[in-house]
């Protein structure tokens, strides 16, 4: 506070000195909004960032399901092929070594 003021430091009577003050006060606020922009930014990036993960993951988790799937399918075809294999064997009149034609079957 001046010799000269009166009043409290924020309402000093010098010349100036409220202008000062004002482009102070101007300043602060233009940094917090900047600071606050920034944040907010920061935080969209953390979104995004957040939602890309998550979609990665499902893409992840659907692409296992698939592979499952297609595992459990060519189990099943072999399964059913060795079934239709093995009633072939039965149904046939000759045993596998004994054909008449001196041919081994394989089973």
């Amino acid at each position: 506070m001046c010799e000269s003021c009166v009043y409290s430091p924020t309402r000093c009577g010098t010349p100036g000195k409220e202008e000062e003050e004002e482009e102070e006060e101007e300043e602060e606020e233009e940094e917090e909004e900047e600071e606050e922009e920034e944040e907010e930014e920061e935080e969209e990036e953390e979104e995004e960032e957040e939602e890309e993960e998550e979609e990665e993951e499902e893409e992840e988790e659907e692409e296992e399901e698939e592979e499952e799937e297609e595992e459990e399918e060519e189990e099943e075809e072999e399964e059913s092929f060795v079934v239709r294999a093995a009633n072939m064997a039965l149904a046939s009149p000759f045993p596998p070594s004994k054909r008449p034609d001196g041919r081994d079957s394989g089973f």
